[in-house]
């Protein structure tokens, strides 16, 4: 992968972020900076030309880098300081407060990543796909892969993951009573995981 692909897809995923950061107070500003992530997340896949693991590659670092707050990231972007299962803050081996991943980059990177997998067509920079029409391309796809050999509870499987995803997308609109809802039901799926293993 090269210096110069790198840098521009972490260009676009930067640039999609800053359109994020700083909106949590109010909902349509904060709905808008979603949407430019996603936009920035296609054109950061155009950028990759092709290489899903450069883009891959890159969308990790970049998280790791909003974890450890390299270079003031994580402050720059308004991220929050990460807690522990017990509500204290996260913190590395060396004491060094460990911060939260924009929630749009992960969900937006998934989707791309599963695009590159499926080889689904991004489109050009003067005329990129809507990353609501590669969303729904990947679906296509996976079903008709899974068409042939999945079982009905693969099928259903695959169904959930994109919910999931879907839900973790939309957790930052959430009010605090819905968000109990949800981690109730989660919380429940977790300990029947559990119970089956």
């Amino acid at each position: 992968m090269s210096n110069s692909i790198s840098t521009a897809i972490r260009k676009c995923l930067l640039a999609g972020i800053a359109k994020q950061a700083g909106v949590e107070a109010l909902i349509i500003e904060l709905d808008a900076a979603r949407a430019g992530m996603y936009v920035h997340g296609v054109q950061a896949a155009i950028a990759a030309k092709g290489d899903g693991q450069a883009f891959t590659a890159v969308c990790d670092k970049l998280r790791d880098d909003f974890r450890a707050n390299l270079r003031g990231i994580a402050v720059k972007f308004n991220c929050d300081v990460a807690k522990d299962k017990q509500g204290n803050p996260k913190a590395d081996a060396d004491g060094n407060p460990v911060y939260k991943v924009p929630s749009s980059l992960a969900s937006m990177a998934s989707h791309i990543k599963s695009a590159f997998e499926f080889g689904i067509d991004f489109g050009t920079k003067a005329k990129p796909s809507s990353f609501g029409a590669i969303r729904d391309a990947v679906q296509v796809a996976r079903a008709e892969k899974q068409a042939a050999t999945a079982s009905p509870e693969d099928k259903l499987r695959a169904e959930l993951r994109d919910t999931l995803a879907d839900i973790a997308t939309g957790l930052d609109t959430l009010d605090a009573k819905a968000l109990k809802v949800v981690a109730k039901m989660l919380q429940a799926v977790g300990e029947s995981i559990a119970k089956a293993a």
